[in-house]
């Protein structure tokens, strides 16, 4: 049976939030990290998105927040913009009625405007490494007294080349802290991350052997790369989702298929990395109000985004490495919701889709472009095959005996 969050010793004031939020029990990954962080012992968690991570840190970062102290005490890093701002807004829910401050420090925003908030009283700051390492250098910001130091969505940080700037936060940090630190996946580059950051850390795994959120109904098809948009056109149509995600490989893929579907008289809008940030917000804003059915996206948010409610996620463009992959399709089936993630391939993507089942040790259903499953497929194709031989048997049938009846009608002739 799932505990909730009183089960859990949260401060009552936090639960009453979360229930006016609907948030009533605790996931399987909260039910883990919240007792042992409040213990204040490291914690390292493989999990994907959409398990609830984000909670589970948070809230033991508040309990650590002294509001008598008018310094930085919380410092959590993400990978990206949208997932910094995603989770500074969480904070702002939580912190309501409270003397917390919490700041969010990311590129893509004036630097001044940041610049003026941190020389205020800031608890919390949510932030993107890059930025935050701006901030260090013009000395609007110290890391000298954080209690609690958190790094999500790390193999992601480390794949978009932050380890330089993740190791110049952490020399800024005191050496008596608590740690956490989120990842999708535990290649050696995070364990030894891990092993350099932090002290015998509590170690959660949800997703070791099946990385893929078991809700989601996996499936590819095959098609040649000149009928993908018809195909993709006749997904939408049949699978009629709710809140749809296109992921293509560019951000010159995703102008094309926006402004193809847009032609077609769909209300489609895209996001891109030439987009400004307010212009992203704006648009992540319509999806989730789901004024906006269908949003074409870059890599730039598969990591970290929780949008509730996403029900089909479709690979118009087949990602080049699994760990893209989970987060490609890890935007559907949250929270335990079920979800639908479809992945178009061509002949020389088979290769990627291999190598995708070979690192998950999963097959994917294959499908044709009409829904079928080729393994129906194929039985379908045995019995018509099998079809097709009974009537040739049965016309071989009929011509023995229309020339059996014709022979002896000669014979007969002759007899006359």
């Amino acid at each position: 049976m799932q505990k909730t969050f009183t089960d859990l010793k949260v401060d009552t004031r936090i639960v009453e939030i979360l229930q006016t939020q609907g948030i009533k029990q605790a996931t399987p990954v909260q039910e883990k990290v919240i007792p042992v962080l409040f213990t204040g012992r490291d914690v390292l968690v493989q999990a994907q998105t959409g398990t609830g991570k984000t909670l589970a840190f948070v809230i033991p970062a508040l309990k650590k927040i002294d509001t008598s102290k008018p310094y930085l005490q919380v410092l959590i890093l993400t990978p990206t913009r949208e997932l910094s701002l995603q989770i500074y807004q969480e904070i702002k829910k939580l912190v309501i009625g409270t003397e917390i401050r919490v700041a969010n420090v990311c590129g893509g925003r004036d630097k001044n405007s940041q610049e003026t908030k941190l020389k205020n009283v800031v608890h919390i700051i949510v932030g993107t490494p890059g930025r935050i390492q701006d901030h260090l250098r013009s000395k609007n910001t110290n890391l000298g007294a954080i209690k609690f130091f958190v790094l999500d969505e790390v193999d992601e940080m480390l794949q978009r080349g932050f380890l330089e700037d993740i190791n110049l936060v952490v020399d800024n940090l005191p050496k008596e802290r608590q740690n956490m630190m989120c990842s999708a996946t535990l290649p050696d580059i995070v364990k030894q991350l891990a092993k350099k950051i932090m002290l015998n850390p509590y170690v959660v795994s949800l997703s070791e052997e099946n990385p893929t959120v078991e809700n989601i109904r996996q499936i590819a098809i095959k098609v040649a790369g000149e009928n993908k948009k018809g195909l993709l056109l006749n997904l939408i149509e049949r699978l009629n989702p709710y809140l749809l995600m296109i992921f293509c490989i560019s951000k010159e893929v995703v102008k094309e298929i926006e402004g193809f579907l847009a032609a077609k008289g769909l209300e489609v809008e895209a996001i891109h990395g030439e987009l400004s940030q307010s212009k992203r917000n704006q648009v992540m804003k319509k999806f989730q109000e789901a004024k906006i059915q269908i949003l074409v996206a870059s890599e730039l948010v598969a990591r970290g985004m929780d949008i509730q409610g996403v029900t089909h996620v479709i690979n118009y463009d087949i990602p080049h490495n699994t760990n893209m992959y989970i987060h490609r399709i890890g935007r559907t089936g949250r929270a335990s919701a079920d979800g639908v993630a479809v992945t178009l391939y061509t002949h020389d993507d088979v290769k990627w889709l291999t190598a995708i089942e070979k690192a998950l040790g999963y097959k994917i259903e294959k499908q044709n472009h009409a829904g079928e499953t080729m393994s129906s497929r194929k039985k379908n194709d045995r019995q018509v095959k099998r079809g097709k031989s009974s009537v040739r048997e049965n016309k071989r049938g009929k011509k023995n005996v229309l020339a059996k009846n014709s022979s002896s009608s000669r014979k007969q002739n002759k007899s006359n």
